[in-house]
């Protein structure tokens, strides 16, 4: 159901300026520009002048801010931006026309912004510097902390979903500083939340009540009023993932003869039919140990979903069963079990078995595992294996544990950076951190006592991903 929202303009400053070149996107360099009148001359102000600037601050997310313009003559435009006089943020760029408009994200709370409306031309026009306030956030987010160099996180946001005494989405900056939130009402289990890939939205994976996983919905929250949309997709549960197509994916608990087990569904982007891709309850491997769960409940617990869209592959890790299993999306067998009961590969010396893991991620040659462990061990770590498929063989490279040791009793979430950089979430305790290519820990972000973090996604934008 879309829920109504109030807006409100807090700056109609009609602006235009005179043609003056722009460094590029990104910087920090402000151009020296003249505010006109609407009053002179359209020659002397030039027809792609940005005039008639309005900014809205967001009345639900205010940390959001709507930038709109007009200009004479059609063309495109966007806005550069920052906070403590920097304009080290830009929006996307507006489709040719002469009403133009675009969202400000990225800043944090009660935070002077500047901006300057750019137009493209040749020359490109430049507006006066303006400024705006974003407002408090809700008192029911936690209170967070940070420990360690910004420069180790090396930019971009992270999107957490968070789990307490209230429910809500965000998203942080490389701070911890919280630039984007929804605070969302009881009655759905928050599993997985997503920036989409073109920017334009949040998806989340609200999973029902584990009485009537019949209600699972996917829904899609509008960035700037908070709005929503759900997409009913019955049964699903723990992740679902977008397809560099738009294509929604989502690990569906089903059942026959008394039989819990997963599949992956698809379904086209905004809803629509699904089809099965993957369907555990006919995968004869897995089917060995269907008796390793009483009736009744749920004998592999699928619970992190990945693809590789260069092999067309599903990544699905089972946590009863302790293993990861590589789908193949166009005939929807699977190609190999890995590590736990059943297992397609020769552990190698040294090679620890996996158990209860979550997230996972796939690289190159290897695979990074948050492995929860039993509640027995009681702690939990984070493991990078190489795999050789030609040899079929699983070695253990690295491992990471928590100092002093923490046990992670529902989630966990770990990523690998470009600068080979591990990124752990300890989801249960509310922490996350980032540590160096040499495994030392340089980041630590902590949300107060009571909160969990769930699985998180990195993006470098919030204005759509390449």
């Amino acid at each position: 159901m879309l829920r109504p929202r109030l807006w409100f303009a807090l700056l109609f400053l009609p602006v235009a300026c005179e043609p003056d070149s722009a460094p590029p996107k990104g910087t920090t360099t402000p151009t020296a520009t003249t505010g006109n009148d609407d009053s002179a001359p359209v020659g002397e102000l030039g027809e792609t002048a940005p005039e008639n600037i309005v900014v809205e601050l967001s009345d639900e997310v205010r940390t959001v801010a709507r930038v709109s313009w007009t200009t004479r003559a059609a063309t495109s435009g966007y806005v550069r931006f920052g906070e403590n006089g920097s304009l080290n943020l830009a929006t996307n760029t507006t489709t040719p026309g002469t009403e133009h408009s675009v969202l400000l994200l990225g800043v944090p709370p009660a935070t002077l912004v500047e901006l300057e409306v750019v137009t493209v031309g040749d020359p490109e026009v430049v507006s006066a510097r303006q400024s705006y306030t974003t407002g408090a956030l809700p008192p029911e987010l936690p209170v967070t902390s940070t420990t360690g160099a910004v420069e180790s996180w090396v930019g971009g946001y992270q999107v957490l979903p968070l789990q307490g005494s209230s429910f809500a989405v965000t998203i942080v900056d490389d701070q911890g500083r919280f630039v984007w939130y929804d605070m969302l009402e009881p009655g759905f289990n928050l599993m997985r939340a997503l920036l989409s890939a073109d920017g334009t939205r949040m998806l989340y994976c609200l999973a029902g009540p584990q009485d009537n996983l019949s209600v699972g919905v996917i829904r899609q929250v509008d960035l700037y009023t908070g709005a929503h949309v759900d997409v009913p997709f019955p049964y699903i549960d723990h992740d679902f993932i977008e397809l560099p197509d738009g294509t929604w994916a989502g690990i569906v608990v089903s059942e026959t003869a008394g039989n819990v087990f997963d599949r992956i569904l698809e379904m086209p982007a905004g809803g629509g039919d699904t089809v099965e891709v993957w369907n555990a309850y006919e995968d004869p491997v897995l089917l060995e140990f269907l008796d390793t769960a009483p009736m009744g409940t749920n004998f592999t617990h699928a619970n992190a979903l990945d693809y590789d869209p260069v092999e067309d592959a599903y990544y699905v890790s089972l946590k009863n069963l302790g293993t990861i299993v590589k789908i193949d999306r166009a005939t929807g067998n699977s190609v190999w079990h890995l590590n736990g009961l059943p297992n397609s590969f020769e552990a190698l010396a040294g090679t620890p078995q996996v158990e209860l893991a979550h997230q996972f991620q796939m690289l190159p040659g290897k695979v990074l595992i948050f492995d929860n462990g039993p509640t027995t061990r009681g702690w939990s770590q984070v493991l990078e294996m190489a795999l050789d498929e030609d040899a079929m063989t699983v070695e253990l490279l690295w491992s990471y544990r928590h100092d002093p040791d923490l046990y992670v009793f529902a989630k966990g979430d770990v990523e690998r950076f470009a600068d080979g950089g591990t990124q752990a979430v300890w989801s249960s305790a509310g922490e996350i951190q980032n540590l160096n290519a040499a495994g030392d820990l340089v980041w630590q972000f902590n949300t107060s006592i009571g909160f969990a973090i769930t699985f998180v996604q990195r993006v470098e934008s919030l204005y759509g991903q390449p």
